[in-house]
């Protein structure tokens, strides 16, 4: 028999997923109804609508914010971390190893904000499963997925799961931080023999 707390927990993975597929249709017809009436329009007289001020107001956003934490340990990799919100603003933090050191404070464009939103609509972050390293000291990336107020962290190790490690590859690629990060010796995501 099963226990009251994992009944409910079923219920709200249940009631998460449900959520989110009612939330990717609505995306995906709110985006085909609005390249429609584009292509019917005959002048450029009307701007289009701006996917940020979009995104603030609907319900649609598939993460309230990303955290990528680039854990270098003793290695020489680039020791960073990102937070991307989905109000199209995200936090650079360069530890060290990395071309800028410090905070920066990003500007999310609108087409990465809608690209970041699709990559987390296709990927069930909260299905995936994280990478375990028995090397102590062995460098490391915490992605850490919130979506209202249900929290996930997940490592990698090595681009290992590479799951995982596409999905935050994908992301870090959309903002182009190598402008921030020494390219020399980031690899975003390597491939394992």
């Amino acid at each position: 028999m099963k226990s009251t707390h994992s009944t409910i927990n079923e219920i709200k993975s249940a009631i998460l997923g449900l959520t989110l597929c009612i939330s990717t249709g609505l995306l995906i017809t709110s985006c085909q109804k609005e390249e429609w009436q584009q292509q019917q329009s005959d002048t450029n007289s009307s701007p289009r609508s701006n996917f940020n001020q979009q995104a603030k107001e609907s319900p649609a956003m598939a993460f309230t914010s990303i955290k990528i934490d680039h854990i270098a340990a003793m290695s020489l990799l680039p020791d960073y971390s990102i937070i991307i919100n989905s109000n199209g603003t995200a936090i650079y933090e360069g530890r060290r190893n990395v071309r800028v050191k410090g905070i920066v404070e990003l500007r999310i464009t609108d087409k990465e904000l809608w690209y970041i939103n699709s990559v987390c609509m296709r990927t069930s972050f909260f299905q995936l499963k994280g990478g375990e390293s028995n090397v102590p000291d062995m460098p490391s990336v915490e992605t850490t997925y919130i979506i209202w107020k249900r929290q996930f962290t997940l490592s990698d190790y090595n681009g290992q799961p590479e799951e995982l490690a596409s999905f935050r590859s994908k992301i870090e690629s959309a903002l182009n931080l190598s402008k921030l990060i020494n390219t020399s010796t980031y690899i975003a995501h390597p491939k394992a023999d």
